[in-house]
Parts: C-alpha cells; structure tokens; sequence
C-alpha cells in the first residue's frame, strides 16, 4: 500500500499487531531459550536496547507477569517461561482513577500450550496501598507467577474454553466506590486467570488513583522523550543502495514511517543524522523524497538536534588519541547530497554509542563543540532508585559538558511498551556492550517479556508518581532515551503521551529545554576515566583513517575547488566509522580498507612520470618535467628538483596548472658549472606544502662550456675548409678549356700583334709602329 505521508494517522496496524502476537508467543513458549536468555536477534540491534532497571529497581514488566529478573535473579525465568497463558493488557480507562470511577480493563490472553484449556476463569482485584517506592513498583512486576496478586475486587469472570494458541479479549470492570481508595498513588493491580489446576496466568500491572485531596498542592515534574533517527550503514559507494535500504523502511508501516508519525506529535524530541534527509532528498523515488520533505517539517514542530553526519564513533576516537582538531573536522563530515541542516535544528548535541560511555569520550565530544551529552545505561545515574532527576555537569580540563543522563527504569519500560520488534532484552546492549563488559555478560538491570503500549503507559504512570512522591524539589526534570535500533508503534507511543499528557503531575518538555536547564545537585555513580567497549573499531584502524583522511585533506589543495574533490574520499573514510558498524566487524573492517584504498588511489592520479637521461651542454637550460593528471578537475602543482651535486644548481620553482586527464610538460630552469653526471630527485607539491606522490630520479649529464667550445670548432672547421677549397683551386691551375688569344682572334677576325722580343727586333732592324688592322 503507497504510504501517503501527508494524510492522517491509520487507526490500525495489522502488521505490527501480528508482530506483537508472535513476540508473545515466542517469548512464552515453554523451552523457548529467549526466555531464559537475550535472543541472538538482539545482537543485530545498531546500537543495542535502553539500560533496564538497575538492579536495585528490579525489572519493568509487561503483559505476562509470570515472573521476570529483578533482585531475584535469572532463576524466575523459567517460572515464567512455564506460565501456560500469557495475558497483556490492552487498556485501562480511566487511567487515572477517580473516586466513584468505574475502571475498565481489557486484556488480552493466550494459550501458549499445545492443548485447550477448560473452565478458565478471570479475577481483577487491587490493593489499596499507595506505592511511594520505586522499588515497590519493580518487585511487584517482577513477582513470578505463584507469588501473591492484588485481593481486593468483584468475583471472577468465567471465560470457558481457550483452544491451543487461541487468544481472547477479556472486559472486566473495577467500581472505586465499592471499595475504600484513599490518597494519591499508584495501586497494586492484577489479573489472574485460573483454570482446573489453578492459577495458569496473572498480569501485574498498576492503577494510578488521585482522591482530589492529597495531590493537592503536590509538586510536578518534567518528562522529557528523546529518540536518536540514524540511517544506518551507509556505504558511499553504493548511495542508491542506501537509499533503497531507507524506502524500504520510510514504506508504509516502517521503521522510517513510524518516526514520521512519532516526530509529528511534537512531544518527542528528536536527534538526526543529517544523512537520512540528505539520502531522501537525493533519491530517485518519488516516494522516498515525499517521506523526506514530511520528515524535515515535522522536525520543524518539535525539539530537534543534528548529530554529526554519518553518525561517528566517538568513543572509537576517543579511545584512538585522535587529536581535537581532527575528531572536530570528522564530526562535520558533509553529508551525502550536499545537504545541510536547517536553521531550525539545534546544534552541538552528541549521542555516544548506547549511550553508555566514559570521561574521554565525554571530553572528547564537548572539545570539538558539542558539549550536549546524552547518557544511558546507568552512566553517572542517581545513586538514589527513587531520584530520576536528568541534568548533571561535568569538569573538565578545559571546559564543562552539559549531560543529560537517561533514566534507566523509564526508558525501558517506555521502549519495550513502544517497539515493534520487542526485543526480550532491554537490560543491556548485547550489541554492544556497557564499559567494562564483553558480550554475552549477564545483563544491567532486568530481563523482561514484552509489554504493551498501555502496560507502560501504566507503569510510567506509577514511576513518574512515585518520582514525584520523594522528590524534595520542583525542579525534577526526567529523560527517556531510546536506542538507535528503535522501531516505534507509532500508535503505542500516541497511548502513552496520551496517558501521560492526562497526567498533572507530569509535564512533557522538549530536549532544548532539558539541556539549557542548569544541573541538578544530587549523588551520582563516578563516570570511569576509560573504558573503552569491545566492539569499538580497534585503535589501528582508527589510526588508518585518521591518517588517510589527513592526507587527503592536504592533498585536496591541488584543486581550485578543495572540497569538491575530497568530498568523495572524507565520506568513504567516515562512513567505517558509523555507530551502525558495531553490529559487524567483518564487513566495518572492509569498509575501512575499501576507505583507506580509494583515498590513496586519488592521491596518485596525480605523478611526476619518469624519465631517462637528460643531457646539458650548456651553463644554462631547462629541464623538462612530465606531469600526469588524472583528476577529472584541473589542479595546480609545483615541481622541485633536488641535485645531488653542487655542479648542477635550480634557479627557481616551477608551478603550473595541469588539465584533467592530460600530461604537460613543466621547464626548470637550472645552471651548470663543470661537467659531471648528476642525480636529480623530482618531486611535487600541493600548494598546501604537502609532497604529492613518490619521488622520481633521473640523471643528468652535465657538460658545462661544451656549447662555445663546439662553436669554436664548427668555426674552426668551416674556416679550414675554405682554405682547402683555394688551396685546391690554385694547385690545379688553368682549365685545359680555357680560351687562349688565338681562339679569340679566330673566332673574331682580329689579331693581336706581339711585340718580338727586344733581342729579335734589334738583329732585323726593324722598330715597331702602332698596330695594324686590316680589314
């Protein structure tokens, strides 16, 4: 059925109805080891279940109070184990009674046995005796199912036959007038069901009365709910995974889906991690956005915080030595899509793991801004079971955190009232376990079968009177914290704010108004100095992150845009880190590794490539330096070369800005003096000043004053070579074809005439004229 978010609340819930009736099934079924024991189940919880009662308060119980842990240890399990029906209460009308009220009670019962049952028969009664103790109230519910019921109260209601695992709506009326109710409190109040062989099934539960006259003028006090809304693990590789995972659970009837319908009643203040809106607003479905904008504008009608994006680990950074400034960049983590908190949302809350945590992780959250603690599980509790007073302050070294502590005994019994999944175990975390404890521990507090809506509506009820009976100031100011595992009945959460809200003494008040009021004065149990828990991501690992992430960091500043080209690499070291993860080493331990992987694969898409032998025959020239970039954003580096030889020196740096995807050449400018092969180390900087990549050498032969000596003799050559031209040319001397003067004269009709020779022209006599020509 397509979930139409903006419509009014269904009044039915068949699904989560058969959930709980297979809860109560399971739970009760004689042998069933869940009864004797938490249930494997509950080890896949994120973050494990609120504390339960401390062992002092006993045990909050439920719908079949056949017996359950409290003081009495785990032998009455199997007492109630062995109960053959299981009876739950459906409601109690009026929940506060009044003199001359007639009280309605509906329950519920089943044959959990394997055969019918005969002549079973039905009897409420009430004790008179207001319980003013907090103990009171938890030894009642946890008497086993032979132990004493309430006396007071009409005759038994015969109920017949009740086949192998049927169940049957059974009304019984209580007439206050009939019986004498004095004062203001809650009364012992039970229903038992007999059969031929006795009592088979009894349900201990509580009737709140008020006689109008001694809760005059009575101090109130204020109750706050809060409730972490995480998404999970989210695997940035795989966002479209992630947000499938989350329309599954925001699809009609989900965890998501409940949420929405608890956050817009505006009672119960909320603590999200900016990643559930941020995948919703992302996502391609329609439908999974649609939940995503109803979830923003409920968070808008109640008291909402934002944890840190991908919900860190801080004991795991804590317990790491992390430094401040470094746990203070992971705790602001963007989140996927871009997406940002509102304005409206209040900041500077951290929710440690289970709640259950130590001084440095406490430290370590409020140095890096976010000095609003929430604590549970029995962290710094009242010394007093009857003081559920909530805010305490904390010293430190440098600075105060603010602490809101969980009450133990509310919260469980608020939980197990309210979750669909009805975890048998609310007494402690088997996911994770308090400080101090391995898994499979004996746990804090109680043990207890499921309850009912209206069953904790009561039990509350009778917590938040007896609260109010001993406190000695108005300023009582409670908290109830549920886990980050919790699966809420919408529908039961509506029945106890209801029961809560028609109760005066009982004023329900927003997380903002718990955390802003000042501390309150009482004793409490020390909060250990360190102890970390066994399912943190171990200390190496963290290292690992916080290491890569460091140099990604630095890296990034090669890019115009920094933030843009880390953004992916922050979210895949973060994300290991995520509280969800505690619930799986093997496949965190992967994350880690594919985080830390990834991260260094974008720091060596960038490289210096390496070449050969360079040859310089100058005193001066350029050295060409290959750059790779395989970045799909271009980024700036400078290249520096080291020589190993003084005979080779750099004049300057080189920056340049490299394409994405391309290679290109950087020139240094370098000068030589002398001759010699040279060594020379490349390497490349971010502009941050951090070492990009590995070094890369190469070697230079460096012939200093090569160039002019070479010209010198190209020179030289040129200049011997013409001498030897005209050297040649005279030695061979005239052509034989050359034209001689008789050629001349024969081919032109003119000769020359020779003067003889002085001796022949003086032995003839004869002198010599002007020349002749003839014609």
């Amino acid at each position: 059925m397509k979930q139409q978010h903006g419509a009014p609340r269904r009044s039915a819930r068949p699904g989560a109805v058969v959930l709980t009736t297979l809860a109560l099934l399971g739970s009760l079924l004689p042998g069933n080891p869940a009864s004797a024991s938490p249930p494997a189940a509950a080890a896949e919880r994120p973050a494990g279940t609120v504390a339960g009662a401390a062992p002092s308060a006993g045990a909050v119980v439920g719908h079949n109070t056949t017996g359950a842990v409290g003081r009495g240890g785990a032998g009455t399990v199997a007492d109630r184990a062995g109960s053959p029906v299981a009876v739950a209460l459906a409601g109690i009308s009026p929940t506060v009674a009044r003199p001359g009220d007639d009280v309605k009670v509906k329950a519920t019962i089943t044959n959990t046995t394997g055969k019918p049952l005969e002549g079973l028969k039905a009897k409420l009664a009430i004790n008179a005796v207001a319980l003013t103790q907090r103990a009171s109230l938890a030894a009642w519910e946890s008497l086993p199912l032979t132990e004493r019921v309430a006396s007071a109260g009409p005759g038994a209601k015969d109920l017949g036959r009740l086949a192998a695992g049927q169940s049957r709506t059974v009304d019984l009326t209580f007439p206050t007038a009939t019986y004498t109710l004095q004062g203001w409190g809650p009364r012992e109040l039970s229903l038992e069901v007999t059969g031929s062989q006795g009592r088979v099934g009894v349900l201990r539960t509580f009737l709140m009365y008020d006689d109008g006259v001694a809760s005059a003028g009575r101090k109130s006090m204020r109750l706050t709910i809060a409730a972490p809304v995480t998404a999970g693990i989210v695997d940035p590789a795989d966002i479209e995974g992630a947000q499938l995972q989350l329309a599954q659970e925001a699809a009609d009837e989900g965890r998501l889906d409940q949420l929405l319908e608890v956050a817009r009643s505006g009672k119960v203040s909320l603590a999200v991690d900016p990643n559930v809106v941020g995948l919703a607003r992302a996502a391609d479905s329609e439908d999974l956005r649609a939940w995503g904008e109803s979830f923003l504008t409920a968070t808008h009608r109640t008291s909402t915080y934002a944890l840190p994006a991908w919900d860190p680990d801080l004991g795991a950074l804590a317990h790491a030595d992390v430094s401040q400034g470094r746990i203070n960049g992971i705790l602001n983590t963007p989140a996927v899509g871009k997406w940002t908190v509102p304005p409206s949302w209040n900041e500077g809350l951290a929710w440690p793991a289970n709640g259950a945590t130590d001084r440095v992780t406490v430290a370590a959250a409020t140095y890096a801004d976010r000095p609003f603690v929430i604590l549970s599980q029995g962290t710094l509790a009242p010394t007093s079971p009857d003081v559920a007073t909530s805010r305490a302050d904390l010293e430190l070294e440098r600075g105060l955190a603010r602490t809101a502590v969980a009450d133990a005994v509310l919260s469980a019994a608020f939980v197990q009232g309210t979750d669909v999944t009805r975890a048998t175990s609310v007494g402690v975390a088997v996911a994770e376990s308090a400080p101090g404890q391995t898994d499979g521990a004996e746990p804090i507090g109680a043990v207890v079968p499921s309850a009912t809506g209206a069953a904790a509506a009561q039990r509350l009820l009778a917590e938040t009177a007896a609260v109010v009976a001993q406190a000695t100031s108005s300023d009582t100011h409670a908290l109830i914290a549920t886990d980050r595992a919790w699966y809420p009945d919408a529908d039961a959460v509506g029945t106890i704010l209801g029961t809560l809200g028609n109760a005066p003494w009982v004023e329900i008040a927003p997380l903002k108004r718990l955390l802003g009021s000042g501390p309150h004065t009482v004793g409490r149990k020390p909060l250990p100095q360190e102890q970390p828990t066994e399912r943190e991501l171990d200390d190496s690992q963290v290292d690992r992150i916080d290491e890569s992430r460091t140099r990604i960091i630095d890296f990034s500043s090669i890019a115009a845009d920094p933030e843009e080209l880390r953004r992916n690499s922050l979210m895949r070291l973060v994300a290991p880190l995520s509280v969800g993860y505690r619930r799986d080493p093997d496949q965190r331990q992967a994350a880690v590794d594919a985080g830390v992987q990834y991260a260094q694969e974008v720091r060596e898409a960038v490289e210096v490539i390496p070449r050969e032998g360079v040859n310089l025959i100058s005193d001066r020239g350029d050295l060409p330096i290959r750059v790779r970039n395989n970045l799909d954003t271009d980024i700036t580096v400078t290249v520096v070369l080291k020589p190993d030889n003084p005979r080779l020196t750099v004049t300057r740096q080189v920056t340049g800005t490299i394409p994405s995807f391309k290679e290109m050449n950087l020139s240094i400018p370098v000068e030589a003096i002398g001759s010699g092969d040279v060594t020379v180390t490349s390497q490349l900087f971010a502009p941050s000043g951090v070492q990009l990549g590995s070094e890369s050498s190469f070697e230079v032969r460096v012939r200093a004053g090569w160039e002019e000596v070479g010209t010198w003799i190209v020179a030289g050559l040129v200049g011997l070579l013409f001498a030897v031209g005209i050297w040649r040319t005279v030695r061979r001397g005239r052509s034989p074809n050359r034209a001689t003067v008789e050629d001349v004269a024969a081919a032109t009709g003119e000769f020359a005439v020779t003067e003889p020779p002085a001796d022949v022209a003086a032995a003839s006599g004869t002198t010599t004229d002007a020349p002749h020509r003839t014609h």
